[in-house]
C-alpha cells in the first residue's frame, strides 16, 4: 500500500475558533468506501479543505503525496451555456493541460448516468443530474483518491440512491472519502469510518468493528395477539425486566436484558406472544454513543 494523504499534529485556527486539533491521519491508496461523520461545525470540511492548502496550518503538518487527489464539492457550479462533454473536456484540460479523445469523456458520463445527456447543456439539468456531473468531471482527473463533501445532502430520494450507488462502485476502483450528516447514507456503503467531534478524532477504524463493539443500548420487543394477552403477561411476570407500553399489543424493554427475557419465555410461553426481536445497533446508535462517550470524559 502507498500512502497518499499524510496528517500529522494539524492544528487549525479560524477567527480565533480552534477548528482542527492536534489532528493526524493517514490514507492509502487501497480501494475503499470511508465515511467522514460528524456534527455540524466538528471539522469535516475544514479537514477536507486543508489537504487542499485552502487553510493555514497553526501546527503540524498536511503531505500530499500524490498528486492523484480530487474533490467533489457539495454543491457543484458550471458554465450554463456548456454541455456535459464540454465540462469534462475543460475540467480536464485545466488540471493536466491534456485531452483525451471523446470516447473516453463518453464512457465517464456513462459510469454516472450521463451517457444520454452528453450534448445537452448544463442549463436544462436537474439537481441530480448537476451532482452527478460533479462527479464525473473530478473522474476525468484520473484520481486514486477523491472527496466528496455532503454529495447527497440536497437531493431528492432517487437522486441520493443515484449517488449512493456511483460512490459505491467506484470505492472498487479507487478511495473515496465522503461526509454526509445522513448516516444511513454511509452505513449503506461505507467500510472504514473517521469520526471527527469538536475538531478531534475520536475514531478511525472499520465500520462493522465499530457497531460490533457498541454497547446495546437499542431496545427489544414483545409483540402479543391481543391487549388482553399483553396484560395478562404484566401480570403474571416475575423477573426483574422492566416493560413499557409501546401500544395494545406491544411491550419493550432494553435490549440488554434480551436473553434473560429469552431465558424466562423458554421456561413458560405466555398464551397469546407472537413474536420476540432485538433491533440491531445502526451506525446513529454508534455515533451517539462515541460523542456521549467523549463528552462524559471532557466533562
Amino acid at each position: 500500500m502507498t500512502d497518499l494523504v499524510e496528517l500529522h499534529d494539524v492544528d487549525i485556527t479560524i477567527k480565533r475558533n480552534h477548528i482542527l486539533k492536534h489532528f493526524s491521519l493517514t490514507i492509502g491508496d487501497t480501494p475503499k468506501v470511508i465515511g467522514l461523520i460528524g456534527l455540524n461545525g466538528a471539522g469535516k470540511t475544514t479537514f477536507i479543505k486543508s489537504i487542499f492548502g485552502d487553510y493555514d496550518i497553526r501546527e503540524g503538518e498536511v503531505n500530499r503525496l500524490s498528486k492523484s487527489i480530487a474533490f467533489c464539492t457539495d454543491v457543484p457550479d458550471f458554465p450554463s451555456h456548456l454541455t456535459a462533454l464540454e465540462i469534462l473536456k475543460y475540467s480536464r484540460w485545466l488540471f493536466s493541460g491534456s485531452q483525451k479523445n471523446d470516447e473516453y469523456y463518453l464512457e465517464t458520463l456513462d459510469k454516472v448516468g450521463l451517457g444520454r445527456s452528453a450534448y445537452r447543456t448544463v442549463e436544462h439539468f436537474s439537481r441530480g443530474m448537476k451532482q452527478r456531473l460533479g462527479i464525473a468531471s473530478s473522474l476525468v482527473l484520473e484520481p486514486k483518491l477523491i472527496f466528496f463533501d455532503e454529495p447527497t445532502s440536497a437531493l431528492d430520494p432517487k437522486g441520493r440512491e443515484d449517488v449512493i450507488n456511483i460512490m459505491k462502485e467506484l470505492g472498487k476502483e479507487m478511495v473515496v472519502v465522503f461526509s454526509s450528516h445522513i448516516l444511513s447514507d454511509v452505513e449503506k456503503i461505507a467500510e472504514e469510518l473517521i469520526v471527527i467531534h469538536k475538531g478531534e478524532k475520536i475514531y478511525e477504524g472499520n465500520l462493522s468493528h465499530l457497531l460490533e463493539t457498541t454497547p446495546n443500548h437499542q431496545k427489544a420487543f414483545l409483540m402479543f395477539s391481543s391487549e388482553e394477552a399483553q396484560e395478562k403477561f404484566l401480570k403474571e411476570y416475575r423477573g426483574s425486566v422492566i416493560f413499557k407500553v409501546e401500544s395494545k399489543k406491544e411491550l419493550s424493554f432494553s435490549a440488554e436484558d434480551f436473553y434473560q427475557v429469552l431465558a424466562a419465555l423458554n421456561q413458560e410461553t405466555p398464551v397469546g406472544l407472537q413474536s420476540i426481536r432485538k433491533e440491531a445497533v445502526t451506525l446513529e446508535d454508534a455515533f451517539d454513543y462515541l460523542v456521549g462517550s467523549r463528552e462524559e470524559k471532557t466533562s
